[in-house]
């Protein structure tokens, strides 16, 4: 088998994996071209695909492959450092045997050889001393299911999500996190969640038919049955192949579809004597009701309130010049670093959801992003379009702007953009 020169260039470091010198046949060096190979990860449906793919995945990856084939030369196989912080890359590829129809192939692994992206190959035509620009785009065939439970009672002391020959399992917490990875594209069979007590028996249990897909969210709310009473879900599957399953346990509550008649996009949670909740407007009209702030079950309500279209309102845990409305206890609005399932709801519509966010904070595996101890709010990367954006973690990034860029008479050190748009 021939060997050819390559020359690989990611992040700024060349590696040069052969030389001609090391060739049999030198003379073939002379009859060769060169290809310069683009490859970046893409979110389907989001323009803003660099930013997005920069985030940690739980699905995660390590290597790019390269193989290029012909009927008339050796296949070229090349392996690549690419992982999910590295989300665009540029390879050239030298001393290519010139000729026709060559197929080029794109593929990332993980160091088992698991493949997590993949791209159409293509066929070109190389030319001696030609240099030939391909660009893949690699979509994702793998990825996670997250499972976000709260209000589990203190009788479950271990619960267990599975699907289908996948499963994770965690002792009990006031929320739990879960996730299953690298869960193929179009995968078909039930979700199952499990809560044992101290003996190992199983006294909570739902389960769900589900097809994951990888190219679109997909949204259901249905009511699941348990052992001993029945528990409320509402799933959400994410581009690229996430699944948050959230739940109430231990109650008959259900968590129903969100209208999106007002969105939830800034929460400031990180700052304990000024933390608050913004809420965004979509509307072409103005939104003149009620509305109730719900925070892990619990009720707050704000009267009734106007918010222009495409304009903000922000609920606060005290009087501060940003704050449109705060409850008289400042206690009352207690947001925890941990984590909380916030809903919006209004007095006509029952039980109708405005929207919903169950976020979690610190270090987690689910892509909300970690403030450590930076007195920041978390802010929604662009106003979203459709309620179901800000319930994943992915799309929402930490606050860039001093409130006191917009508000000089107040300096609390603290980031956010309340009433305004943006990080």
């Amino acid at each position: 088998m021939k060997r050819y020169c390559w020359n690989v260039i990611a992040v700024g470091a060349a590696i040069i994996m052969a030389s001609c010198t090391n060739n049999p046949s030198r003379e073939s060096c002379h009859n060769v071209g060169s290809l310069e190979i683009w490859a970046s990860l893409t979110k389907p449906q989001d323009q803003n695909v660099l930013a997005k793919a920069a985030q940690s995945q739980a699905t995660i990856w390590d290597s790019l492959v390269v193989e290029i084939s012909a009927s008339d030369m050796d296949t070229m196989v090349e392996s690549v450092k690419f992982g999910p912080a590295d989300p665009y890359l540029t390879i050239s590829l030298d001393d290519v045997p010139a000729g026709k129809a060559r197929s080029i192939e794109v593929f990332t692994k993980t160091k088992y050889g698991m493949i997590i992206h993949v791209s159409a190959n293509q066929i070109v035509d190389i030319s001696s001393a030609e240099k030939k620009v391909v660009e893949f785009k690699l979509v994702p065939v793998r990825g996670s299911i997250y499972v976000d439970l709260t209000n589990l009672p203190t009788s479950v002391k271990h619960v267990c999500a599975i699907f289908g020959a996948d499963s994770v399992c965690d002792d009990r917490a006031t929320k739990l996190y879960l996730s299953i990875d690298d869960v193929p594209d179009r995968t078909t069979d039930s979700l199952c969640i499990e809560g044992t007590d101290s003996t190992g028996a199983v006294i909570y249990r739902s389960s769900l038919w589900l097809v994951f897909s990888v190219l679109r969210d997909t949204t259901v709310a249905t009511k699941f049955c348990r052992v001993s009473t029945s528990m409320s879900l509402s799933l959400v599957a994410q581009v690229p192949a996430t699944t948050v399953v959230s739940g109430f346990v231990g109650t008959s509550k259900s968590v129903a579809c969100e209208t999106g008649r007002l969105i939830i996009d800034e929460i400031m949670y990180n700052a304990n004597d000024s933390e608050f909740v913004e809420i965004f407007n979509p509307s072409q009209i103005s939104y003149v009701d009620s509305l109730i702030l719900e925070i892990d079950g619990i009720c707050r309500s704000i009267g009734i309130v106007t918010i222009p279209s495409k304009g903000f309102f922000v609920v606060g845990r005290r009087s501060l010049p940003w704050v449109d409305a705060y409850p008289s206890l400042s206690s009352a609005l207690d947001l925890s670093s941990g984590g909380n399932w916030i809903s919006l709801r209004s007095k006509a519509g029952g039980d109708t959801v405005l929207d919903w966010v169950a976020f979690c904070g610190g270090s987690n595996s689910q892509e909300w992003p970690n403030l450590g101890t930076a007195k920041k709010s978390i802010a929604l990367d662009s106003l979203p379009v459709e309620p179901y954006y800000n319930n994943f973690g992915r799309n929402w990034a930490p606050a860039q702007t001093l409130i006191s860029t917009s508000y000089p008479a107040v300096s609390t050190g603290q980031y956010g953009t309340p009433r305004f748009a943006g990080l």
